[in-house]
């Protein structure tokens, strides 16, 4: 993905410090990490040299890793101490089913799960994110809770919020037409 230009990378079910550190390390370009060198959109299809490419990918590519399953949640200090760790995400969902509580992220153990992730990460000066709705309560309730940055909703749930508002209005006003004969 970094090879095509994304500039943020979000590695999914790590468990530990040893599952983040590979993954971390795949992101920055030697010698900070073990990046492999072929880009091509990135690099704007070679304009930008190997050296200069590499010092720019390094300053503006983000490593994170996605805090899912309850083995995160309990090695969470040593996930947050791999260098050039860039953030953590949340991901309630996943981690609610890790927990016995599939379909429940908004259960009082998931949550307590997730404020020890919140609580520990600012001490270790690591941002958190949260992959969220596009409710404002919803982020609002986020922002208390001391994330840094969220998502607002997927493409698909805001594609399909806005068809159903439009459906919604269309039928209030088409359903108090009177037919006529």
């Amino acid at each position: 993905m970094l090879e095509i230009g994304a500039a943020r990378v979000i590695v999914p079910l790590l468990g530990t410090g040893d599952d983040a550190r590979p993954a971390v390390s795949a992101c920055p370009c030697p010698p900070g990490g073990i990046r492999g060198f072929g880009p091509r959109r990135p690099s704007n299809f070679g304009r930008l040299g190997g050296p200069e490419f590499c010092r720019t990918a390094n300053a503006t590519v983000l490593p994170m890793v996605q805090i899912e399953h309850i083995q995160a949640v309990e090695n969470i200090e040593e996930i947050l101490a791999v260098s050039g760790l860039a953030s953590v995400v949340i991901g309630p969902n996943d981690l609610a089913g890790s927990m016995g509580h599939t379909g429940q992220p908004r259960h009082a153990d998931v949550f307590r799960a997730i404020d020890g992730v919140i609580a520990k990460a600012r001490r270790a000066g690591v941002p958190v994110g949260v992959g969220s709705s596009e409710d404002p309560d919803v982020l609002l309730e986020w922002c208390a809770r001391g994330v840094n940055w969220m998502t607002m909703g997927a493409d698909f749930s805001l594609l399909l919020r806005a068809a159903n508002q439009g459906a919604s209005r269309v039928r209030e006003r088409t359903s108090s037409r009177q037919e006529t004969p």
